[in-house]
């Protein structure tokens, strides 16, 4: 998938089946969507990144996806989380989980056409200033370090 010496057609097999495995894993472990979401957005948003929409995949079935699981509104999770160290554990938890979607909602926003979505991601804290902040490491251009 990841290996740009093979043809299009074949990384983008591999993305699929990539996206399939994770998929699959996730749903045998038994976690909750919002902890399975930040997994899978890692392989959607990188075939996204590498194919562009359509080959790569639907950016706004992605961040439509993204953005059903954030059940708080902006001001809500910002409230709750001025307070973290009064919070039960199991809120830091789920307001951490939220958390994690964000960066791939950031990452995903410039593929968007939808002016719907684009505010939307910009409201949860993905904002137009967001997008210029590198969503991976220094020197690291993809979630798979390539």
């Amino acid at each position: 998938m990841c290996d740009k010496r093979l043809p299009d057609e074949a990384r983008l097999r591999w993305g699929r089946v990539a996206l399939t495995a994770t998929d699959r894993c996730t749903q045998a472990e038994g976690v909750t969507d919002l902890v399975r979401a930040p997994e899978l957005a890692c392989v959607q948003v990188y075939l996204l990144q590498q194919f562009g929409s359509g080959r790569g995949g639907d950016p706004e079935a992605v961040c439509r996806g993204l953005l059903a699981l954030i059940d708080l509104e902006p001001e809500q999770a910002a409230a709750q989380g001025g307070s973290g160290a009064d919070l039960p554990h199991h809120r830091i938890r789920h307001l951490r989980r939220i958390k994690g979607l964000i960066p791939w909602l950031v990452v995903i926003r410039p593929h968007l056409e939808d002016e719907a979505l684009v505010a939307a991601v910009g409201a949860v804290g993905g904002g137009t200033a967001a997008v210029a902040v590198a969503p991976f490491p220094t020197g690291v251009t993809s979630a798979f370090g390539q």
